[in-house]
């Protein structure tokens, strides 16, 4: 690669980092409230079973349905 090429590859990775930090930070700040109940709920009990994490995070949108045994439908962004 020449000098700018590898400079523009920098400038992009740069770039992809930063927002990859900060698209983490908002969904930390979005979904603090439940991020708080699952740590409450992890130092009472200490191991959670799955139904238990749903209860505070609601459902997977990435797990099979247990009714059908299919994938679920993806959630949207607002949630």
């Amino acid at each position: 690669f020449s000098e700018e090429t590898t400079r523009q590859i920098d400038l992009e990775v740069q770039r992809i980092i930063k927002d990859a930090e900060q698209r983490a930070i908002d969904l930390l700040t979005q979904y603090r409230q439940q991020m708080d109940q699952l740590v409450q709920a992890l130092l009472e009990s200490e191991d959670l079973v799955r139904e238990q994490i749903e209860q505070i995070l609601g459902p997977r949108p990435f797990l099979p349905s247990k009714e059908t045994d299919s994938p679920a439908e993806p959630v949207s962004e607002a949630g």
